[in-house]
């Protein structure tokens, strides 16, 4: 029982993180495609948000990596048991994007 909220724990730590600086990343790369577009120009503080935020995603995941590692080896998972939550964070990380969209849209308007 242990191993499994372990493992479900470094599961949504994996998918919070890696959601978070891929809608990021998403962000940036279609601010990027309209420089001159309306977005830099009514929203100036969303792209150093965006760089700061993804940053700190990035720094997240991994430091949950390298937990992630220390306790696997502290408690003998088996080198699949480790890789479970990296493979299922990649696969649930793309539902996640649209929360995380939706309250990037909401910090953009307010402020």
């Amino acid at each position: 029982m242990k191993k499994f909220l372990l493992t479900l724990a470094f599961v949504v730590a994996y998918v919070v993180f890696l959601s978070m600086g891929l809608i990021c990343l998403l962000s940036l790369v279609s601010v990027c495609m309209f420089v001159n577009g309306p977005v830099i120009v009514r929203y100036p503080r969303f792209v150093p948000f965006c760089v700061k935020v993804g940053f700190l995603a990035l720094i997240a995941l991994i430091v949950t990596f390298v937990i992630h590692s220390k306790t696997s080896k502290k408690l003998g998972f088996s080198k699949k048991l480790f890789w479970i939550p990296i493979g299922a964070a990649a696969l649930f990380s793309i539902p996640m994007l649209w929360p995380w969209e939706a309250l990037f849209d909401f910090l953009r308007n307010v402020f």
